[in-house]
């Protein structure tokens, strides 16, 4: 129902019961008004809430900027010079070796493709 109509329906019921015209006009502005403040103040909790919602929104995107900007300016950078003096120290000891060959190497013979191999003949 809307507010007016609401206040005249209240207005009619107190005039039914014996109140007089002046009383049951007012009953029925009074009502009618509380309704409207009512739909106002309902309508405010929800213009409060969408604000709140974008404060929040609004928040945590500045959150995650300031932590993208603190990964930009503290970025982890490699020891190259470490990595070099390892490389260094490990072949400063002869003959280079891998996990798969071993520090012996691979046999001259082992290399050759002829004979009675499956990839040539």
């Amino acid at each position: 129902m809307s507010g007016a109509v609401t206040a005249a329906a209240v207005g009619s019921a107190a005039l039914g019961l014996g109140a007089t015209a002046a009383t049951a006009a007012a009953v029925g502005i009074g009502a009618g008004s509380m309704i409207a403040q009512s739909k106002s103040a309902k309508k405010q909790l929800g213009m409060q809430q969408r604000t709140q919602a974008q404060n929040l929104a609004s928040a945590k995107k500045a959150q995650g900027q300031a932590e993208q900007n603190f990964a930009a300016a503290n970025q982890k950078q490699p020891n190259v010079r470490g990595i070099r003096e390892a490389a260094a120290r490990q072949g400063s000891g002869g003959q280079s070796s891998t996990m798969l060959t071993g520090p012996a190497g691979v046999a001259g013979s082992q290399l050759s493709l002829s004979g009675n191999t499956m990839l040539g003949a």
